[in-house]
């Protein structure tokens, strides 16, 4: 796996959109918030836009990260997640305020690859990543992969549940073992 340069990641657009489509069930994809702030993070944090490709140059996945300034408890982040986390880095960005924490807003991974343990590994260099700027923590307002296949479960009792001695969503499961914290 190797980090892919910014100008095949522009000449493969339409790949990556596609991409990110594809890792989200269509109930979590809308987002008023992103439509309005997306585009500002490829402006403001390219470097912290993570592309990388398989030595032989396939599109492998992809972490999108943004930089915000966090001083409170963790158990104090607020349940709009996703949404407040590209806001407040945008926003911390606009007014001027410097980052202390890493936000993991997406990790994408080709289907041609899914199921091989790429996504733990691409999330162990957005962990890196954090490390390498300076920053104290690393958040993740995580959306369980398997959640819309059951609507009427409160999202409380569904990051609990176990299945063969295990979490039951692969991608809670995947954070935990990388030494995640649910909070």
């Amino acid at each position: 796996m190797k980090r892919i340069e910014s100008e095949k990641i522009k000449s493969n657009a339409a790949f990556y959109a596609d991409l990110t489509r594809s890792n989200w069930s269509p109930i979590i994809q809308p987002s008023g918030t992103g439509d309005e702030y997306w585009d500002k993070l490829f402006q403001y944090f390219p470097d912290h836009q993570l592309f990388y490709e398989t030595f032989e140059g396939e599109w492998l996945g992809f972490a999108n990260t943004i930089p915000i300034h966090y001083n409170q408890p963790l158990s104090e982040l607020p349940e709009e997640g996703w949404d407040w986390l590209l806001e407040r880095g945008i926003k911390g960005y606009e007014d001027g305020i410097s980052p202390n924490t890493l936000g993991g807003l997406q990790i994408g991974v080709n289907p041609k690859f899914r199921g091989k343990g790429w996504s733990k590994k691409i999330l162990e260099h957005a962990k890196k990543s954090m490390q390498e700027y300076g920053y104290k923590q690393f958040i993740l307002p995580i959306r369980p992969t398997l959640k819309d296949q059951h609507p009427e479960v409160p999202m409380e009792e569904y990051m609990t549940w176990i299945k063969d001695e295990k979490i039951y969503d692969p991608w809670i499961r995947t954070h935990l073992n990388a030494g995640a914290e649910i909070i």
